[in-house]
């Protein structure tokens, strides 16, 4: 049985039995293929996924573009190898086939990141460790923001799904690894706590909370100097990313250490 996985957290790469696939005739096939996996809990008319792709063309001009794409993308994936085939189609309809054998990490990601509210004491040590090893690997999957570097011009609706995609997901990225610091804090291992506030201001630089998090973390393990230098950090980033200075809550935090 062929086994198609697609990964989208970071750059997209599709691979088929292991094998990168990588002969796709054009970014909007890739397009398509994505929208279809991440999308793939229905069937989608295939005159709104032409107009879609080329908002510019006629709707017969779009959808024989789109047979086109949907030739294409058959062929690399081999869906007419796969036993049950990837992709379920219609004269109407297009849709990824929930049956066939696919990996969509995405899908990995928000299930392992469907419950963000971090464990209250009383749910004990066990139920503690096993939510620390879902966020963990949720945060493994992690390769970059949704389709990294991927565009298909002339296609703005894509475009806008794609932000919107991209937006959600890395608000997810950023509670899974709030609530990683604020676990492994609770614990008072510290070092871990400092590893998973670092990732956090990576994801997200201009978050000041997180900056004093960090910088108050640093301080409990003896790093002042390491606490001073995440102060001018997060004010360089602050006036380079908007033109401000940090606020009087992190400007007082910074003034306690200084002295």
């Amino acid at each position: 049985m062929l086994r198609l996985s697609l990964s989208l957290l970071g750059p997209f790469q599709v691979f088929l039995d292991g094998r990168p696939l990588t002969s796709f005739e054009s970014s909007k096939v890739r397009a398509l293929l994505a929208f279809l996996a991440v999308e793939g809990g229905r069937p989608h008319p295939r005159d709104v996924l032409a107009g879609m792709l080329w908002p510019e063309r006629t709707n017969s001009d779009a959808l024989a573009n789109l047979r086109y794409a949907l030739y294409d993308l058959r062929n690399v994936i081999a869906d007419r190898e796969a036993v049950p085939g990837f992709l379920l189609i219609n004269r109407s309809s297009i849709q990824l086939n929930p049956q066939s054998d696919y990996y969509l990490d995405v899908a990995h990601f928000k299930r392992l990141t469907e419950d963000l509210a971090h464990p209250h004491p009383d749910n004990g040590a066990e139920n503690r460790d096993e939510h620390c090893r879902r966020l963990c690997s949720a945060v493994d999957l992690w390769q970059g923001p949704f389709l990294e570097g991927f565009s298909v011009s002339g296609s703005p609706r894509f475009e806008e799904w794609s932000l919107l995609r991209r937006e959600n997901l890395c608000q997810r990225m950023g509670r899974a690894l709030q609530n990683l610091v604020a676990a492994h804090e609770e614990r008072r291992e510290f070092d871990q706590a400092i590893r998973w506030a670092r990732r956090q201001i990576e994801l997200e630089p201009w978050d000041e909370r997180t900056h004093r998090k960090l910088i108050r973390l640093l301080m409990r393990t003896g790093q002042r100097g390491a606490a001073i230098r995440q102060y001018e950090t997060c004010r360089r980033t602050l006036r380079q990313s908007f033109g401000i200075e940090p606020t009087e809550r992190t400007r007082m935090l910074f003034e306690r250490i200084r002295h």
